[in-house]
Order: structure tokens, then C-alpha cells, then sequence
């Protein structure tokens, strides 16, 4: 881990927000969105200390707005102008309930501190308070608090949260009420590859005895890929490791994405064979894994004039854009099949006018389209591989990363190419039960379709993330 320090400044007027300290970089690399929720609980009211630390990447997308006259100086009324800003964001994606009852947060604080990162790069933090009076129909012997963060999610970093009761007792939680990081002012080393994902706590606190099984139902979320990589040095547990980042690898190809229907899709309607189904699914999978090991290098060598988030979503939208224009194009070719106009040009003479339609049943999809396809549908990176790299370099386990996300690309072409095989194992079986050409004109107008759906799917959730 690098040698980054922070300092905060005290937070609150009067009572500090936090104790100036130093803390060690962010674990999850520097573009990372880091949480932390201090939830103070006594029988009257509620408070919530909320800080949002954000790495040196996210942070360059910030300081635009922070120093709105790019002049590299942050005045006070820049940043009251940031925050009038920001604080109403954060604060919409914050959830509040007393005994199933939604309570209003009133904001008693703000501030936002610019710390030096790595590179000479500065980072912001932003600090918020508020407070939550309860009612009387709420002051009951017995209380439930739940606390929900919606802020940045998906996006990856430390997200913690500290439950605090005072003049009462925590009766049960959801979350470790303890205090790692002291208020993000230092991370530990130990949590590095598996750091905490608290982004809900549900707590009784009071007097009395709180349903039996009322708070085991929402664990904090876990990376088990990430937390692999803290695996002991002997070759049993390294094996062991790599034979479950090879499962998960699997069992995350069948998770939403991963070009599944899309490489279907194309096999049926193209009419591919098994080798073409075999190096489409490994093309989508070395694309994949590909992307990772080249944005992951560019965020750790280029974080100056590289910004990982921006060219992600601009992955996202390359590859539904180009997974939209390919649907395009087969659905028109398909379509000309129930026109009766040809798909292509050919030279032999007909010695009397027909209308037939030209099935064309022996064309397979060339090599360049395959490359094509799978190159399109493996375009975006995998998040979770993504994590593993970075967590590798910050505990110097790059090699040992390195085969975790191998093992894990293997378990997921594993099941690609399972899928891509069975569906065009599974299409001479649909062909016999339409016989005839009509068969093929609608298999390749439907998977044409599809594809394009597809295209609109992923371009529209790229727009709008």
C-alpha cells in the first residue's frame, strides 16, 4: 500500500467532526468512493455523521466543478457553491427509518476538504450531519433503526458503518458496531482485498427483547473473488484458491451480461458450428479479461490524465452502439428473406421469373464477424476481476492476482462456449420440427432480432448509469 497521509481538519463547529489523523491509502485503488456512516442513537433522537472520501480519480471529476474558474485555488464560496450542489444528492440517497417510519433528516453540517493524494493529485472529502428528532408516537421502549446509504452504488470502495447508542442499550445489529478506520482517517492492511460493503444496518436498541431472527436476513456484501487473494502461502491453499476463482468464474458467467444471449443469438440465427461456437465464447472471455489488465494498468500508471469511470461508460456505450448497428444489419437480412429480395448478388440466370426466397442455408459466419462479435461482447471489463488486480498490486501479490483472474476467465469461457455449444447442438432440432426453409428465415429473424434488442438494452442502461 502506498504511503499516502491524510490529515482532517476538524468538522464541526465547536466539536470536531473528526480527529486530525493520518491514514494509509485507499485500499481499493484511486478510484475508489469510500463510505462511513457514524449513527448516534439515544430514545429521543437519532444523528448521522457522513463521510464520502473519494480517490484521486473521482476527485479529478470533482474539482471540476469544485474550482469552477479552473484557476487551482478553492475559494470559500466555490465551495459553498459545490456543496449546495452535492449536499442535496447525497442527502435523497439517504434513507432514514424508526419503527418502519421514514424520518425526516435535518443537515446541522457540511464541509468538503481537499487532501494530497498520490501523484500530487488532490482528493475531496466531503462531511455532512444530520439530525433526526423522533416523535412521541416513535419514543417506544423498544426501538428499530434501519440506515440506508444509496449513494454511488456499484461503484467500488470501503463502505462502513458505526452504530453508536448512548443513555440506551444496542440490543442487536446488523453491522459491527466497531470503528476500523477511525472515520476513514486510516485503512486497515488486513481488510484490503475483502474491504467492508456496509451500505444498510437495521438495529434494536432500548429495553426489551427484539424478535428472535428479525436481523439475520442482510449480511454486508462480500467480493469472494477479492477476498481470495489474502490465500496462505502453501500450495495446497494456492490451488484451492485458484480452483474456486475458477467456479465463481463460471457462476459468474451465468450472472447478467457476459454476451450469453448474444452469443446464442448469433449461432442460431447464423447457423454456426461447434469450432465457431468454441472460439466465439473464448474471444468474449480474452476480451474480457483483456480489458481488465489494460484498464487496470491505466488507472494505476496514468491516473494524471486518466479517468477509469469515464472510459468505462464509454465502453459500455461503444459496445452497445456496436452490438445495436450488428443486430441492425442481420434484422435487415432477415428481413429480406420474407421480401423475396436476394441478401446478396449472384451469377447464375434464371430461365423463367420466380419469387422464392433465397434461404442461402449453407453460409456460415466468417472469422472477421466471429472476431467481430466477440470482441463487441467482451468489450466492457469485469468489475470484480478488477478489483482483484488492484488488490493484488497494493499487498504485492501481482502474480498470484494474475492467476486468480486467469482461473477465473477459464470458468467463465468454460460456460460460454457450454452455451454457445448447446444452442447450436440444440438448432438442427428446431429446424426438424419446422421443416423447410421457413424454419431458417425465422430462426435468423429472431435471433436477429434479439441481438438487437440486446444493442437497445445496453446502450440505454450505458446512457443513463
Amino acid at each position: 500500500m502506498s504511503g499516502r497521509r491524510h490529515t482532517f481538519a476538524a468538522l464541526a463547529a465547536g466539536a470536531a467532526l473528526l480527529l486530525p489523523a493520518a491514514a494509509a491509502a485507499h485500499p481499493m485503488g484511486t478510484f475508489s468512493i469510500n463510505h462511513y456512516a457514524a449513527i448516534t442513537a439515544t430514545p429521543e433522537s437519532l444523528g448521522v455523521r457522513y463521510l464520502v472520501d473519494f480517490a484521486e480519480v473521482p476527485s479529478t471529476q470533482l474539482l471540476r466543478a469544485l474550482d469552477a474558474d479552473g484557476d487551482n485555488r478553492v475559494t470559500p464560496a466555490e465551495k459553498d457553491a459545490f456543496l449546495d450542489s452535492l449536499a442535496p444528492v447525497l442527502e435523497s440517497n439517504i434513507e432514514l427509518r424508526v419503527n418502519g417510519v421514514p424520518v425526516p433528516l435535518a443537515r446541522t453540517f457540511r464541509n468538503v476538504h481537499l487532501l494530497e493524494g498520490e501523484g500530487g493529485l488532490s482528493t475531496v472529502v466531503v462531511g455532512l450531519q444530520w439530525a433526526a428528532a423522533l416523535a412521541d408516537s416513535l419514543r417506544t421502549a423498544l426501538i428499530l433503526a434501519e440506515y440506508a446509504d444509496r449513494n454511488y452504488e456499484g461503484r467500488m470502495g470501503w463502505k462502513e458503518i458505526r452504530i453508536d447508542t448512548r443513555g440506551t442499550t444496542l440490543l442487536r445489529c446488523t453491522v459491527d458496531p466497531g470503528d476500523p478506520t477511525e472515520g476513514l482517517t486510516k485503512y486497515p492492511e488486513e481488510y484490503a482485498g475483502d474491504p467492508p460493503q456496509e451500505t444498510e444496518a437495521r438495529f434494536y436498541y432500548g429495553e426489551g427483547e427484539p424478535p428472535p431472527t428479525a436481523l439475520e436476513e442482510r449480511p454486508g456484501k462480500k467480493n469472494a473473488l477479492a477476498s481470495l487473494i489474502r490465500t496462505g502461502e502453501s500450495p495446497r491453499l494456492l490451488a484451492g484458491a485458484l480452483l474456486i476463482a475458477l467456479l465463481l468464474g463460471a457462476v459468474h458467467a451465468l450472472e447478467p451480461g457476459h454476451g450469453k444471449t448474444l452469443v446464442a443469438a448469433y449461432l442460431v440465427g447464423s447457423r454456426g458450428t461447434v469450432p465457431q461456437a468454441v472460439l466465439l465464447g473464448l474471444v468474449v472471455t480474452a476480451t474480457h479479461t483483456l480489458s481488465v489488465f489494460v484498464l487496470g494498468a491505466l488507472t494505476l500508471y496514468a491516473s494524471r490524465s486518466f479517468v477509469p469511470e469515464k472510459v468505462y461508460s464509454w465502453l459500455a456505450l461503444l459496445s452497445g452502439l456496436l452490438v445495436l448497428v450488428i443486430g441492425m444489419v442481420l434484422l435487415r437480412g432477415a428481413l429480406r428473406l420474407f421480401t423475396g429480395v436476394p441478401p446478396h448478388s449472384h451469377g447464375h440466370p434464371h430461365p423463367h421469373p420466380h419469387h422464392h426466397p433465397h434461404a442461402d442455408p449453407g453460409k456460415r459466419p466468417s472469422l472477421a464477424s466471429l472476431f467481430a462479435l466477440g470482441v463487441t461482447g467482451g468489450l466492457v471489463p469485469c468489475p470484480s476481476a478488477l478489483v482483484v488486480l488492484l488488490a493484488a498490486v497494493s499487498l504485492g501479490r501481482i502474480g498470484f492476482g494474475l492467476a486468480l483472474i486467469v482461473a477465473f476467465s477459464i470458468g467463465l469461457a468454460l460456460v460460454l462456449v457450454a452455451i454457445g455449444t448447446l444452442f447450436v447442438v440444440a438448432r438442427p432440432l428446431v429446424e426438424r420440427a419446422t421443416p423447410g426453409p421457413a424454419a431458417y428465415r425465422w430462426l435468423r429473424l429472431l435471433s436477429a432480432a434479439a441481438i438487437t434488442l440486446i444493442g437497445i438494452g445496453m446502450t440505454l442502461r450505458a446512457l443513463t448509469a
